[in-house]
């Protein structure tokens, strides 16, 4: 099996898309000129924390997860040096997430220095106007919307896996720095399809809503750059598909 799908969540991130008139970043970019403009879209790697999202009023997480669930989590938790009661009022979404997270920061992972925020320090340190592709809201509210079935599957999966190696994330970033755009889709296929349910939240709806934003910017007057998470670039629904059927002629650079 592949890594838990908490995993692909955090490698789409969860801040979405950031635009910038910056410099490029190392990372998989394709170039759109336009009659005025140049627009620059770039695939970013980033690990970000999760949100905090709570449990209804008077829910127990053990009574949701059930008690050997919650045993479980326990163990995984305790392992990550995380206490059990600082997610006793979570849903289990976030906290899927936030084991992930964790589990990467041990692996030497550093929130800190994904593209993104090297980005807008880059931006904020020239001067430069920088702007976000949705709301927290919108970022978070296709996770929130997940069945109560669907998110303890996630949970569960966070549990199976948690205990295997980063060998996908190497590969993951393997095929980043190489601006391999093939083999970035062939793995986000590879993990959704065996979870469905996440893909139209996660995948095709942001980009859906992102598409006329990138697509404005490629028309008007004013040089940018777009970053996205490197995922959402690429496979069925990705943003260099989209574009490409609205006409426009996304180039990779080398």
């Amino acid at each position: 099996m592949g890594r838990p799908a908490s995993w692909w969540v955090l490698a789409l991130g969860l801040l979405g898309g950031l635009t910038a008139t910056a410099a490029a970043a190392a990372s998989p970019v394709w170039v759109i000129h336009g009659a005025h403009s140049t627009l620059y879209l770039a695939g970013s790697v980033h690990l970000l924390p999760a949100q905090d999202a709570a449990l209804p009023p008077g829910s127990s997480l053990r009574t949701v997860l059930g008690e050997q669930r919650y045993a479980r989590l326990s163990a995984s938790a305790a392992r990550l040096g995380l206490p059990t009661e600082a997610l006793a009022t979570q849903a289990p979404w976030v906290i899927a997430l936030e084991l992930t997270e964790l589990d990467y920061q041990h692996l030497g992972m550093d929130p800190d220095q994904g593209v993104e925020e090297q980005l807008v320090h880059r931006a904020q340190a020239d001067g430069k106007p920088t702007a976000g592709l949705e709301t927290l809201d919108e970022e978070l509210g296709g996770l929130q919307a997940l069945p109560r079935d669907d998110q303890l599957h996630l949970l569960d999966q966070t549990l199976d896996e948690l205990q295997e190696g980063p060998g996908e994330l190497r590969e993951v970033l393997a095929a980043w720095r190489r601006g391999d755009a093939p083999r970035l889709a062939a793995l986000l296929s590879k993990e959704f399809q065996s979870f469905p349910a996440l893909y139209q939240p996660l995948v095709t709806a942001r980009n859906q809503r992102w598409l006329a934003q990138i697509e404005q910017l490629a028309t008007g007057q004013e040089n940018c750059l777009v970053v996205v998470g490197a995922l959402h670039l690429v496979g069925d629904g990705g943003l260099l598909e989209l574009l490409r059927k609205d006409g426009f002629t996304p180039v990779q650079l080398n």
